[in-house]
Parts: structure tokens; sequence; C-alpha cells
């Protein structure tokens, strides 16, 4: 009775196929399978002393039911913080092994670049030595041609410079006119020659 009032009161659908419990209820009471037979025999064979108590409507607040509800744990004393300490020194091994692979890594870049540094500076001397074996080499050359020949250079002196002050006017004077027929670029090499 409980069952149909709640289902005529309630909307209440099925989680799995969406279909109201109300039409269901209609449709298996009047075929009379509301309830499934075989799993009711089940029950009844492997709990028979519950079954006939809810059937005599005496309510069951015996040990067995207490059994069947589950109390909730609670954790012995010192248990969480022992759990909390665990997890604590895995954290501090993971970042420990960090740390090392870390510096392990910083070293290992360290000694790469040192030996690069290295390398370069190996180079460079090598340069150096090469450049100056060769400069001695080009300067022992330049020393016995010279030695070879004999200068023939006397000093030079240095000369005054001239002022040469001129006439202005015949910069500013008109040319002579040449005649027509010479062409004009000859005319300017003669004015120029003039002048």
């Amino acid at each position: 009775s409980c069952f149909l009032e709640s289902v005529d009161k309630a909307a209440l659908c099925c989680p799995m196929c969406r279909k109201r419990v109300s039409t269901w209820v209609r449709h298996n009471s009047k075929k009379n399978t509301l309830v499934d037979q075989e799993l009711w025999d089940r029950i009844q064979t492997f709990f028979p002393l519950q079954c006939q108590r809810r059937l005599s409507g005496q309510d069951v607040e015996d040990d067995d039911h207490a059994v069947l509800m589950a109390s909730p744990r609670v954790c012995p004393p010192g248990e969480l913080r022992q759990e909390y300490e665990d997890q604590m020194t895995k954290l501090t091994e993971e970042r420990r092994a960090q740390d090392e692979e870390e510096s392990r890594a910083s070293e290992e870049l360290i000694q790469k670049l040192l030996a690069e540094e290295q390398q370069q500076l190996e180079e460079e001397r090598r340069r150096k030595e090469e450049d100056e074996q060769l400069a001695k080499l080009l300067s022992n050359q330049l020393n016995s041609q010279e030695n070879l020949r004999v200068p023939d250079i006397t000093p030079v002196k240095k000369k005054k410079k001239e002022v040469i002050v001129g006439n202005i006017d015949r910069f500013l004077c008109p040319h002579p006119a040449l005649p027509s027929s010479t062409p004009n670029f000859i005319t300017n090499k003669v004015s120029l020659n003039i002048n």
C-alpha cells in the first residue's frame, strides 16, 4: 500500500529507461507481474525469518538489521598523522631526487661549457703561434731581399709651396669669340687652355 501510494503521488521515473514508474505499475498490476516471482522465491529461501516477520507486519529492528546497516568508520588515533608523514617523506624524496637530477644536469652543462671554452682558447693560441711564425718568415724574407738590394734613395727635401698671385681679371674677362665653324666642346677646351 505504501508503494502504491508513493507511485500515485510522486512522478518517479526509471533511471535506466526513463519510463514513468506509475505507467509501469498500471501495466504490470493488470498482468499481476509487479513482483518478480523467481527472485522472490530465492529471497524467501535464503532469508526465511526476515520474510515471515516482514509479511506479518513486525518491524525488523533486531541485530540482523543492525548487521546489514553499515556503521561509519572512524580512523584510529594517529592514522591521519601517519598518512600525512608518509606523503611528506614521499614528497621530500621526490624533491631531493629532482634537485639531484638538476644539479647533475647543470654540472654536465658547466663541464661542457668549460671544455668548449678550453678548446676555443687552444685554437686561438694555435692561430696566434701560426701567425707569429708566418710574420717571422715574412720578416726574414723581406730582410734578406733588402740586404741584397742597395738602397738608392736620397732624402727628399720638402719644397715650400709657392703662392701664385695672378691677375684675376683674366678670369673675369670675356674670351674672344672663335669662328662658329668650330664645335662647342672644342671652344670650351680651347677656352680652358687659354685660361
